[in-house]
């Protein structure tokens, strides 16, 4: 069972999009695995379902969109700040 709240698109999946604003320390129920979130994560946005390293493929979509450029706990914000993207309108 999956919170209401969010959305986990595909089961290889390791993040998770928000479907409202999210406040640090909610509890969120992922897949039957609960994950207190690390930060406020805005509506629409990616979050960590696992603790993330520096160079980890993140998984959307059940595909690679893009490669961590910092370690994260679990329940944190993934996006530009700490993503760099495989999808990228400057690459040929």
């Amino acid at each position: 069972m999956t919170d209401s709240r969010v959305i986990h698109l595909h089961p290889s999946d390791n993040v998770a999009v928000s479907l409202s604003e999210l406040i640090s320390g909610d509890v969120i129920v992922v897949e039957d695995v609960a994950i207190s979130l690390a930060e406020s994560i805005p509506f629409g946005h990616k979050f960590s379902l696992t603790a993330l390293s520096t160079g980890d493929t993140v998984y959307k979509y059940g595909l690679p969109i893009g490669v961590m450029t910092s370690s994260v706990p679990a329940g944190s914000l993934i996006h530009v700040h700490n993503l760099k993207s495989n999808y990228s309108p400057l690459k040929k």
